[in-house]
């Protein structure tokens, strides 16, 4: 996870845009919402007057040695690495559910887990919300 992060924190502060909201104006039901032009955390930093210089030529020398590419190749096999673990090490889980069209879908807690906490014992329950009852 960790790994996850530290990738995901570089991608995002130096590659990914963010429109900051300037400001808004009630008139009233309407709000109107005016934005700053769209540019990553790292270009606002080198605009900034308030961070040294220093600071930013530091910056500036992280940024060289990034590639947007590898980053997010880095991320993506990270993620699988993550999820083979966890569908490895937790088979017998009923909390995680392949999904159709997706890798993996990680559920909080299972319909079985449910049903314990609740305290239901025995099918004929008139919940539908939480759906059949496991045969096993």
């Amino acid at each position: 996870m960790n790994k996850i992060y530290q990738s995901l924190r570089l991608f995002t502060n130096f590659f990914l845009p963010v429109m900051q909201l300037t400001h808004k104006t009630r008139q009233g039901a309407k709000v109107t919402r005016s934005y700053d032009t769209p540019c990553s955390p790292y270009e606002r930093i080198l605009a900034s007057p308030c961070i040294t210089e220093e600071a930013k030529e530091a910056l500036r020398a992280q940024e060289q040695h990034l590639d947007p590419v590898a980053l997010h190749e880095r991320i993506l096999a990270d993620e699988r690495h993550l999820r083979d673990l966890v569908l490895t090490r937790n088979q017998d889980q009923p909390h995680i559910i392949p999904r159709k069209g997706m890798d993996w879908q990680l559920h909080p807690v299972s319909s079985r887990f449910i049903r314990e906490a609740i305290g239901v014992e025995r099918p004929g329950t008139n919940d539908k919300a939480l759906g059949p009852w496991p045969q096993g």
